[in-house]
């Protein structure tokens, strides 16, 4: 069966350059990216973009402050960190630029082994799964005891109310370590084709909107292995009551489905349009409640780290398989990589509108 999200009809060849640039001056810390974007067909893109400009200073040994535009990413995890609810990095990604820091007012005090942070933010762009910058008030608390790392956060902010959770790290032996969060949320959201619910069959405006749900939690358990030579297994199960039900996609592909079954009676560019709105649905943080994860990796600690991960769904057994190889020295880093959904041909992930991605990074450190 076809997706009925067809945003791709043929094969496209895409390269993506970008530009990074740091600065550091006393407490002052500056990141910017310069982005080229070429596709066949098109005429070139270029984005600007200042990643991170943020002050820190200490004014204490033990109190300190951060103004201004930072990468926030917080958390235990390896493919889903339910804890991450201020940056909320996009973990699905295969070859992501630079990431883009959040606006933060933050006072946080250290002691050999505890660090607690207040910190307010506000997002410099909404996050794909949401359509708000959701301002908050964040309280985190880490300490290292131990074999342990634990974590704590609680969280306001509009519409979510209040979130919080609990995190931590067990270094078991020199080989294994466990880890688990747990969050809990009083007002969750989904992103949702109001049409599906409606007689409506096409909207002029993006019919897809944040809607409020009632409680819900995400929950995550994983486990690590390492040879000490170079080898690493990652397992992780996880699960997120936020992302959509079968039922859900079930609405949402039917919709589709129908719109474009009036092909040549509806003009093209109304059906494209709406079935190109629908397909925000796969920028989600996850494509189903229920998760598996294995990631494979090998560094020969000289300039090999190949790797391989699939991630599945249990609820209709379809996910991504992804393997990579990266050669690294002193000055370059090359990357080849591929990208595969795996599945049912009626399954979820399946019905992606971009089912292999094949890629080629290449960065050069100037200094």
């Amino acid at each position: 069966m076809d997706t009925p999200y067809p945003l791709l009809t043929e094969r496209e060849a895409a390269a993506q350059q970008y530009l990074n640039a740091t600065l550091q001056m006393n407490e002052w810390n500056l990141a910017g990216t310069v982005e080229q974007q070429l596709r066949e067909h098109h005429a070139p893109q270029y984005t600007y973009t200042l990643n991170q400009w943020h002050y820190d200073r200490m004014l204490s040994p033990q109190i300190g402050i951060t103004l201004g535009k930072k990468v926030m990413t917080w958390g235990v995890g390896f493919a889903f960190k339910p804890l991450d609810l201020i940056q909320q990095e996009d973990l699905r990604d295969v070859n992501p630029l630079p990431a883009e820091g959040v606006y933060v007012a933050a006072l946080d005090h250290y002691s050999d082994t505890t660090a607690l942070s207040l910190i307010g933010s506000l997002f410099a762009e909404p996050p794909l799964n949401s359509q708000h910058r959701e301002p908050s008030l964040t309280l985190r608390w880490y300490q290292l005891r131990d074999d342990d790392d634990l974590y704590a956060i609680a969280r306001y902010s509009s519409p979510r109310t209040l979130e919080f959770g609990a995190g931590f790290t067990h270094v078991i032996d020199d080989s294994w370590s466990v880890y688990g969060a747990a969050l809990y949320q009083h007002h969750q959201q989904r992103l949702i084709n109001q049409l599906t619910s409606s007689d409506t069959l096409f909207a002029t405006d993006d019919p897809m909107q944040a809607s409020k749900l009632g409680a819900g939690e995400k929950l995550l358990s994983g486990v690590q292995w390492s040879d000490g030579v170079g080898l690493t297994l990652v397992a992780e199960a996880w699960w997120n009551s936020e992302a959509y039900r079968k039922a859900d996609w079930q609405r949402l592909t039917d919709l589709t489905q129908r719109q474009r079954a009036l092909g040549g009676t509806v003009p093209a560019q109304l059906i494209n349009g709406n079935t190109a709105w629908s397909s925000q649905a796969f920028l989600a943080e996850n494509l189903l409640q229920q998760n598996l994860f294995l990631h494979l990796g090998y560094d020969d600690q000289h300039r090999l780290t190949p790797y391989a991960e699939l991630q599945i769904s249990p609820q209709d057994r379809s996910g991504l398989a992804t393997a990579a190889i990266t050669w690294q020295n002193d000055a370059h880093r090359l990357t080849l990589g591929a990208r595969h959904v795996v599945g049912p041909t009626q399954a979820i992930y399946r019905q992606m509108p971009i089912k292999q991605l094949v890629w080629a990074q290449w960065c050069w450190s100037i200094l």
